[in-house]
């Protein structure tokens, strides 16, 4: 299972592979040449897709964090009460 933060890594790395204003890097059959795509192009396509998904899981992943460490500090400041 990925963590969090190996998710949060991944969404970082394919946002700055995507934004970069010369295209989409792609190496096709030589590894040593880096040519960029249009955007358009259905592997910059593709890309985008993934980095929505693994963005809005990583969101979510967030949240239920969130929402543990809230209920753990309940729970906590419910028995200093007692």
């Amino acid at each position: 299972m990925i963590s969090p933060e190996e998710l949060d890594w991944l969404v970082a790395v394919l946002d700055a592979v995507l934004n970069n204003p010369e295209g989409y890097p792609c190496v096709e059959h030589d590894p040593w040449k880096l040519e960029y795509v249009a955007s358009t192009d259905e592997r910059c396509v593709t890309c985008q897709r993934l980095h929505d998904r693994l963005n809005c899981e990583s969101e979510r992943m967030d949240e239920i964090t969130m929402k543990r460490a809230i209920k753990v500090r309940r729970r906590e400041e419910a028995r200093a009460r007692k």
